[in-house]
């Protein structure tokens, strides 16, 4: 939006948008016409907007409009049949055009949603959509018939597919020639409206209530919140819930703008809710290692360390390292470095893998602690816990022309696999999050000849996990029945059911491969897809 107060002055642009999250997507441009004169209005008047506005006349005589006898004239001018009047859709002043003129408004730059009120004396006001100028470029597309005035104005929106933007023109007219009046004509060259969901739980919680702030990138017109894919019901910040259930949750929230249009891409937060019972800790001891530095500032208390050695800087001492420090680079298909972010998280490395370290070798999981260089083959145990993991995306050298890309996971158990890049190779290497189960996850598939089929059996979440890549990267979540990729900013979470692996998205999209049929699926934003397959049960079930 136009913000700057020389441009305010000149075009009356209407800035009623809270402060944005910079994640926010930036809020639309409004003309509303109040720093407009009542009167006749300048063809120039919102050119440093980048908009362009032509209702002319016939050219049969000055001022004409819609037909009559008058003198010729050579040509009309392009806002003849145009006036700033009184009153408003809200406000003090709008735009009326005469005569039965069109209304034909022209970007300097493709939009991808305009919105606007729009109010006739009689008839109905049709508004169209076009790739360029009306009637010698591409119709994109065309509203309903607006019937109706009073009150004045109905909203008009018109939005581009996919949120591209391609609209260079549009135009608005009624079938009756008579007069109409537009009022807050607003445009921008992405979707519209957005929406940040600021704060919320971590993402494992002792608690059964959650409050969350969320945001939207304009006036907080209304909000709509859904909590565990129920339907949504209108909501407002703060936004309390209370008495949920032990296990994951998910709070989508979308704004809807002033005309009525939802975000086509609502906020998404999840966590999970832990009830299981906590030991008491021991009490600490002063100097539980007897390395002369005491436990509230040793960096490795279990461990004696006098020097304090920290080689990768991540405040976890050299001494209780359970994996190679992370102060390296990641080199795809031999290691990746994670680094973790909030809860609890455990690795259980490599067989082959374990031999080199300092340590004895490693059996079972132990806990991950702030930064480390994994090796592929590594699996990794976010269940109450979020980590970040940074990648290399093919065989170049990092730092010159390669990149490193990262993903943030939680909520699940997975193996790191990637395959290895030639050397210098521009080929881009996924970075794959195999989905593993957690011991006995899987009994609750089973169907034996004693019990039977057991009605709902088959919506049991096995395992899964949610990934969220902040920008463009190569991430997979490879399920049983479904392998699900990313490739930009992406939220999603694939989960192996008994009856096939389901993929949820909340932000961005997503492609899901069938590896029974080969069939891929893109899954957007607020979207679900269930690759059906029977999971787990026919080889368990042959033990009973």
């Amino acid at each position: 939006m136009f913000r700057t107060a020389l441009l305010t002055a000149l075009l009356g642009l209407a800035v009623a948008a809270p402060a944005a999250s910079a994640a926010l997507a930036p809020p639309p441009s409004v003309l509303d016409f109040e720093a407009q004169p009542i009167g006749d209005l300048d063809d120039a008047a919102f050119a440093a907007a980048g908009v362009t506005l032509s209702a002319p006349g016939l050219g049969t005589g000055e001022g004409f409009c819609g037909g009559g006898v008058g003198s010729a004239r050579v040509a009309a001018a392009p806002l003849e049949c145009a006036q700033v009047t009184s009153p408003g859709h809200d406000s003090e002043r709008s735009l009326i055009v005469s005569g039965g003129s069109p209304l034909t408004i022209t970007f300097a730059a493709p939009q991808a949603n305009v919105s606007m009120w729009v109010s006739a004396g009689s008839g109905d006001v049709t508004v169209e959509a076009w790739s360029g100028a009306p009637g010698s470029s591409t119709l994109l597309s065309i509203l309903p018939p607006i019937t109706g005035s009073n009150p004045f104005g109905r909203a008009a929106v018109v939005q581009s597919a996919l949120g591209r933007a391609d609209i260079g023109s549009v135009r608005v007219f009624t079938t009756n020639g008579s007069n109409m009046s537009v009022d807050d004509l607003t445009f921008s060259p992405v979707a519209q409206p957005d929406t940040e969901i600021l704060s919320g739980p971590a993402a494992v919680v002792r608690d059964t209530g959650a409050s969350f702030v969320f945001a939207g990138n304009q006036a907080d017109t209304r909000f709509d919140c859904s909590l565990d894919g129920a339907v949504a019901v209108p909501c407002r910040a703060p936004y309390n819930v209370s008495g949920l259930a032990e296990g994951s949750h998910t709070l989508t929230v979308g704004m809807r703008d002033r005309f009525g249009t939802p975000d086509p891409t609502p906020a998404v937060w999840a966590w999970t809710v832990d009830l299981s019972p906590v030991a008491a800790p021991a009490p600490p001891a002063a100097d539980g290692d007897g390395d002369g530095v005491p436990d509230t500032r040793d960096n490795c208390p279990a461990a004696a360390n006098a020097s304090q050695a920290d080689a990768d800087g991540d405040g976890v001492g050299d001494a209780c390292e359970t994996a190679p420090p992370g102060n390296v680079l990641p080199i795809a298909g031999e290691r990746i470095v994670a680094t973790v972010l909030s809860g609890e998280v455990f690795i259980k490395l490599p067989a082959t893998t374990s031999r080199s370290f300092k340590q004895a070798p490693l059996s079972g999981f132990v806990p991950l602690k702030g930064q480390a260089a994994l090796p592929v083959g590594t699996v990794v145990d976010t269940r109450k816990g979020r980590m970040s993991m940074a990648t290399a995306v093919d065989g170049r050298k990092i730092g010159s022309v390669s990149q490193t890309k990262s993903a943030i996971v939680s909520a699940g158990i997975f193996e790191i696999r990637q395959r290895k890049a030639a050397p210098g190779s521009k080929t881009k290497i996924s970075t794959d999050m195999v989905l593993q189960s957690a011991p006995g996850a899987e009994s609750s598939c089973v169907s034996t000849s004693s019990d039977g089929p057991i009605k709902g059996r088959g919506r049991n979440t096995v395992r899964g996990l949610t990934a969220t890549t902040p920008a463009k990267g190569f991430f997979r979540i490879v399920g049983a029945a479904g392998i699900s990729t990313a490739t930009a900013a992406t939220t999603w979470a694939t989960k192996d059911r008994c009856d096939g692996t389901r993929t949820d998205v909340g932000k961005g999209k997503v492609s899901v491969l069938d590896r029974e049929s080969g069939k891929t699926i893109t899954v957007g934003a607020g979207r679900s897809y269930l690759v059906k397959a029977k999971l787990f049960s026919a080889k368990q079930g042959r033990r009973s």
